[in-house]
């Protein structure tokens, strides 16, 4: 029994022995917890002072660092701060923030800053690199549906920025976009809205800040034609009309021309005839015009006048003479007629009359001038023999 119990108190001690060694351990380790306390990075603009967005630097721009505690009041010094371009640097009382300058997008697009001290738990903030921010300009502010107007897209240094994506931003979704040319312009071409509208419109490239504008597009109101139709409309249009016209002109009477061999030669009789229907000789050009024959009648001959010049005129009687050129007449047809300048006045002389104020009235008539001339010179004969 006393063996059983000496074996009972030996177990009891280890047991509390482990108890307390566990105890102790634990307390330890909750010290040593409680000491290492997390560190964290504070980073401000060393310009404007205020605390960066999206751990985002700009290049060739300087930034302040300073290093703090969650659970302490102020800044901690004495910690190691390091970047990936140079010595690291150390915290103190007397200059607790560091200053650095961004290096280049081309060589840290990105990097690491990293705060050590014994005893705290370590902190590291990645950092991205960028140019800068862009901007857009327009070349107008108010544009119409299904216009196309230009964008030119500039850094922050002011220089016009080629292979920058431009886009329209409507509702939330992608509208038409360009990229940027050589010249930093890009085109874009406005849509279709039911009312005026303000659309955005944004740019980004690689190592730069996103940059955006708005323009204001105007709906236009509907027309009779579509734009699309309109060119078709006035092709069909345009053939319809020449269709007609070619139709009309194939209607029209064509005229008949025949040579001048083909033309019977009339004689001044005939040309009496032909003029017979007309009441005045001295009609104006325009109603002579209006009563021409038709070409499908055939060709007319036209009255042709002879000027005689304006010179005093005696009335001689030769009988014998009248005489003899009426006998002859038959005997050689149109021989007295021939070779005569001035043929009116001839006649004038051989018949004995001049009417000045009825000139030519005598030439008109149903008979021919021969047989006229004939009977005016047999009338004066007769009188010429009774007057002896």
């Amino acid at each position: 029994m006393r063996i059983e119990n000496h074996q009972k108190c030996r177990i009891c001690f280890a047991f509390s022995i482990c108890i307390i060694l566990f105890f102790s351990i634990f307390s330890s380790l909750s010290a040593l917890a409680q000491e290492e306390e997390t560190l964290f990075i504070v980073i401000h603009d060393s310009e404007t002072n205020l605390p960066i967005e999206e751990n985002i630097f700009l290049e060739s721009k300087k930034y302040d660092i300073a290093i703090g505690c969650e659970d302490q009041y102020g800044y901690v010094y004495n910690v190691t701060v390091s970047v990936p371009w140079a010595d690291p640097f150390i915290t103190s009382e007397e200059l607790p923030w560091i200053t650095i300058e961004t290096p280049d997008f081309g060589e840290y697009p990105e990097f690491v800053i990293t705060a050590l001290k014994d005893g705290y738990v370590p902190a590291e903030q990645e950092i991205k690199v960028l140019k800068g921010e862009l901007s857009i300009t327009t070349d107008r502010g108010t544009i119409k549906e299904k216009e196309s107007f230009s964008v030119t897209v500039w850094d922050q240094n002011n220089n016009r920025v080629e292979g920058s994506t431009v886009y329209l931003d409507i509702d939330g979704s992608e509208g038409d976009s360009d990229n940027t040319g050589s010249n930093g312009i890009a085109y874009l071409t406005a849509p279709e809205v039911t009312d005026d509208v303000e659309i955005d419109i944004k740019a980004f490239k690689g190592g730069y800040f996103a940059g955006s504008n708005t323009i204001r597009v105007e709906n236009v109101p509907e027309s009779m034609f579509m734009d699309g139709l309109t060119p078709i409309i006035a092709a069909v249009l345009v053939l319809m009309l020449a269709m007609l016209f070619v139709r009309i002109r194939k209607e029209l009477p064509k005229p008949t021309i025949e040579s001048k061999a083909d033309i019977p030669k009339k004689s001044i009789g005939d040309k009496k005839e032909n003029l017979a229907g007309r009441a005045n000789p001295r009609e104006t050009p325009s109603k002579a015009k209006e009563e021409l024959p038709s070409l499908e009648k055939g060709p007319w001959v036209e009255e042709i006048r002879i000027h005689r010049p304006e010179k005093k005129k005696e009335t001689k009687y030769v009988i014998g003479e009248a005489e003899k050129i009426i006998s002859s007449h038959k005997m050689d047809e149109d021989e007295w007629f021939k070779g005569k300048d001035h043929i009116r006045y001839k006649i004038d002389e051989l018949t004995g009359e001049i009417d000045e104020q009825n000139e030519d009235k005598w030439f008109e008539g149903l008979h021919d001038v021969k047989s006229k001339v004939n009977k005016k010179l047999k009338k004066n004969c007769k009188k010429k023999g009774k007057s002896k």
